[in-house]
Protein backbone atom coordinates (compact mmCIF):
# COMPACT_ATOMS: atom_id res chain seq x y z
CA UNK A 1 0.00 0.00 0.00
CA UNK A 2 1.51 3.44 -1.28
CA UNK A 3 1.43 7.17 0.34
CA UNK A 4 -0.44 9.41 -2.04
CA UNK A 5 1.41 12.63 -2.54
CA UNK A 6 -2.09 14.60 -3.74
CA UNK A 7 -3.56 15.13 -0.08
CA UNK A 8 -4.28 17.59 1.79
CA UNK A 9 -1.21 17.08 4.00
CA UNK A 10 1.36 17.14 1.13
CA UNK A 11 1.07 20.56 0.27
CA UNK A 12 1.48 20.96 4.13
CA UNK A 13 4.57 18.71 3.38
CA UNK A 14 5.48 21.00 0.92
CA UNK A 15 5.51 24.08 2.21
CA UNK A 16 7.90 23.06 5.44
CA UNK A 17 10.27 21.44 2.99
CA UNK A 18 10.66 24.72 1.46
CA UNK A 19 10.84 26.45 4.18
CA UNK A 20 13.31 24.67 6.05
CA UNK A 21 15.20 24.75 2.08
CA UNK A 22 15.38 28.41 2.95
CA UNK A 23 16.57 28.19 6.62
CA UNK A 24 19.63 26.10 5.38
CA UNK A 25 20.43 28.03 2.49
CA UNK A 26 20.40 31.03 5.10
CA UNK A 27 22.81 29.88 7.71
CA UNK A 28 24.80 28.53 4.98
CA UNK A 29 25.03 32.21 3.65
CA UNK A 30 25.82 33.35 7.00
CA UNK A 31 28.38 31.23 7.28
CA UNK A 32 29.79 32.03 4.36
CA UNK A 33 30.07 35.54 5.25
CA UNK A 34 32.01 34.59 8.46
CA UNK A 35 34.80 32.45 7.18
CA UNK A 36 35.13 35.43 4.52
CA UNK A 37 35.42 38.02 7.66
CA UNK A 38 38.15 35.50 9.23
CA UNK A 39 39.85 35.65 6.33
CA UNK A 40 39.89 39.11 6.30
CA UNK A 41 40.96 39.19 10.05
CA UNK A 42 43.97 37.12 9.48
CA UNK A 43 45.15 38.67 6.43
CA UNK A 44 45.30 41.83 8.88
CA UNK A 45 46.88 40.24 11.46
CA UNK A 46 49.60 38.85 8.92
CA UNK A 47 50.23 41.57 6.93
CA UNK A 48 51.02 43.39 10.38
CA UNK A 49 53.06 40.48 12.20
CA UNK A 50 56.20 42.47 13.38
CA UNK A 51 58.02 38.93 12.87
CA UNK A 52 57.48 39.37 9.03
CA UNK A 53 61.45 39.02 8.19
CA UNK A 54 61.47 35.38 9.11
CA UNK A 55 59.13 34.30 6.81
CA UNK A 56 61.01 34.62 3.46
CA UNK A 57 63.75 32.23 5.50
CA UNK A 58 61.66 29.64 6.69
CA UNK A 59 59.70 29.20 3.36
CA UNK A 60 62.97 29.04 1.25
CA UNK A 61 64.19 25.98 4.02
CA UNK A 62 60.93 24.19 3.92
CA UNK A 63 61.01 24.55 0.09
CA UNK A 64 64.81 23.41 -0.04
CA UNK A 65 63.75 20.26 2.26
CA UNK A 66 60.91 18.95 0.24
CA UNK A 67 63.62 19.22 -2.79
CA UNK A 68 61.39 21.57 -4.90
CA UNK A 69 62.93 24.62 -7.12
CA UNK A 70 61.19 28.02 -6.84
CA UNK A 71 59.66 27.12 -10.11
CA UNK A 72 57.79 23.87 -9.29
CA UNK A 73 56.44 24.95 -6.11
CA UNK A 74 55.09 28.02 -7.35
CA UNK A 75 53.32 25.23 -10.38
CA UNK A 76 52.43 23.72 -7.76
CA UNK A 77 50.34 26.22 -5.38
CA UNK A 78 49.24 27.64 -8.69
CA UNK A 79 51.20 31.00 -8.23
CA UNK A 80 53.15 32.69 -10.63
CA UNK A 81 57.07 32.05 -10.04
CA UNK A 82 58.09 35.58 -9.34
CA UNK A 83 55.29 35.31 -6.04
CA UNK A 84 57.39 32.35 -5.03
CA UNK A 85 60.48 34.30 -5.23
CA UNK A 86 58.99 37.46 -3.69
CA UNK A 87 58.10 35.58 -0.70
CA UNK A 88 61.31 33.99 -0.34
CA UNK A 89 63.38 37.62 -0.71
CA UNK A 90 61.30 39.69 1.19
CA UNK A 91 58.79 37.90 3.02
CA UNK A 92 56.19 39.68 2.17
CA UNK A 93 52.89 38.16 0.30
CA UNK A 94 49.44 37.90 0.48
CA UNK A 95 47.67 35.59 3.24
CA UNK A 96 46.45 33.69 0.67
CA UNK A 97 49.83 32.83 -1.32
CA UNK A 98 51.51 31.92 1.82
CA UNK A 99 48.46 29.28 2.98
CA UNK A 100 48.91 28.08 -0.87
CA UNK A 101 52.85 28.09 -0.66
CA UNK A 102 52.29 25.98 3.22
CA UNK A 103 50.07 23.24 2.13
CA UNK A 104 52.61 22.69 -0.69
CA UNK A 105 55.31 22.39 1.62
CA UNK A 106 54.14 20.26 4.35
CA UNK A 107 54.00 23.33 7.44
CA UNK A 108 51.36 25.56 8.82
CA UNK A 109 51.32 29.44 8.17
CA UNK A 110 51.98 29.96 11.87
CA UNK A 111 55.13 27.88 11.65
CA UNK A 112 56.47 30.24 8.84
CA UNK A 113 56.47 33.32 11.20
CA UNK A 114 56.94 31.77 14.78
CA UNK A 115 59.48 34.25 16.18
CA UNK A 116 62.65 32.10 17.24
CA UNK A 117 64.80 33.87 19.33
CA UNK A 118 69.21 33.58 18.04
CA UNK A 119 71.17 30.86 19.61
CA UNK A 120 73.93 32.37 20.95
Amino acid sequence: MGVANDGPGAATLDEALRAEIRRLRCQQRAAERVAEYCEWQLSELYRLYPYREHVGDRLRRARERSGLSQAMLARIAGLHPSTVARAERTGRTSYGSLVALCKVLGVTADWTSVHEPEAG
